[in-house]
């Protein structure tokens, strides 16, 4: 008889069990419920990304608070990156986006755009999840719980066979696009609180693009809900004194004759502007780490082999204050890049204002910078072809 009442006693709890776990598109939609019900945050996170190149690691600061007034976000923000190198802070104050950097500050004009390329761990999660939910494309797993300081942790593993911009503020709020990189995302979110502590993206390219394979991860080291600490928000007051306004478009005034710097190339030679003279020269500052700047590779070449034989010459210059040159060998070998690659441009790049990449500086014979673009596209390569064209002529 005892052994029968222990049987059904068991058979009650699993029961139990089945009928109240929560399944986990439920977790995702808690967690997004919980995020949206925060008025006020501090975030500290740590950002680590692992390519097939590089590994990079850098601690981030955040502070977000509600705003009714703002229809594209309804939040406003403060996002600093810290780090020795590449120290930048984004200010979002519900009306104007700004980048500061390097004693400059660049008031950016299309905020949609650029809210879909910033990390706030919390927010991108929202949207993200709203994007994942709202999809029938994608594949939602519960892997097995964590315990992380003594507190379980759901794991939540998602598929999407199309690109998922797990950098995106704005949900997307529809089927996803087919699109590259196919995306896998995991979640790991606190059981008491429902915020996530553990963000990890991995973009899948083809193999042809399997080069740009990256695992993005971010954890969280402290989530803070706070008062609200700027009650009249406003993306002057956190302008330095004396902060130089910038602007994307603008040409630095560089020639050859101010150019006194000295990069090494992947072989250990040393090349300056000043040996360039008389030569239309393309400046191309990227990294490894940047997937526009390595779609951009194949198009580079072709310019450089189009232009053959005539006084024109591509250098491409790693941002990097210490670049990696043995994954930088084995990725101009991959791609048959046929133009010196020069490494350590950090300082070189700070001279000529870039402050993202790619960045595309192209001058003339004399020297004169006549076309400085920011970003990569089609178009972008078919307005640099029309201006080597027009400059080699003259």
């Amino acid at each position: 008889m005892k052994s029968k009442r222990t049987f059904v006693v068991i058979i009650c709890l699993v029961c139990y069990s089945s009928l109240y776990s929560q399944s986990a598109r439920e977790i995702l939609q808690k967690s997004a419920e919980r995020i949206n019900a925060i008025a006020n945050c501090k975030i500290e996170a740590t950002w680590i990304s692992n390519t097939n190149s590089d590994t990079t690691v850098r601690l981030l600061k955040d502070y977000f608070q509600k705003n009714e007034l703002d229809t594209v976000l309804g939040y406003s923000f403060v996002f600093e990156s810290p780090n020795k190198e590449n120290n930048f802070k984004v200010i979002y104050d519900g009306c104007q986006a700004v980048h500061i950097s390097q004693g400059k500050y660049r008031i950016v004009n299309n905020k949609k755009k650029f809210l879909t390329s910033t990390f706030d761990l919390l927010l991108n999660s929202s949207a993200v999840i709203s994007t994942v939910l709202s999809s029938d494309s994608v594949e939602i797993v519960q892997k097995k719980d964590t315990v992380i300081n003594n507190i379980k942790h759901n794991v939540i593993h998602i598929y999407s066979p199309y690109h998922i911009g797990i950098f995106n503020m704005i949900s997307n709020h529809g089927p996803l696009k087919p699109d590259l990189p196919a995306t896998e995302i995991e979640f790991v979110i606190n059981s008491e609180n429902y915020l996530p502590k553990i963000v990890s993206a991995q973009l899948i390219y083809p193999q042809l693009f399997s080069h740009l394979n990256s695992i993005t991860i971010f954890k969280a080291n402290s989530i803070i809900e706070v008062n609200k600490l700027y009650p009249n928000f406003n993306y002057l007051d956190f302008i330095p004194k004396g902060y130089e306004a910038y602007s994307s478009d603008k040409k630095p005034k560089i020639k050859y004759k101010d150019s006194i710097w000295n990069l090494k190339t992947l072989e250990g030679d040393s090349i300056s502007l000043l040996q360039l003279q008389g030569k239309v020269v393309l400046i191309d500052f990227f990294s490894l780490m940047c997937g526009p700047c390595l779609l951009s590779t194949p198009e580079l070449v072709k310019l450089k082999n189009e232009f053959s034989g005539k006084n024109f010459e591509i250098l491409g210059i790693d941002k990097l204050a210490k670049s990696n040159i043995a994954s930088l060998k084995k990725y101009a070998k991959e791609h048959n890049i046929n133009y010196p690659i020069l490494v350590n441009g950090q300082e070189v790049g700070v001279a000529y204002d870039v402050e993202a990449i790619p960045t595309f500086v192209l001058m003339n014979k004399k020297g004169e910078i006549v076309y400085y673009k920011l970003g990569f596209s089609k178009e972008v390569v078919g307005e640099i072809k029309i201006e080597i064209e027009k400059l080699l002529k003259k």
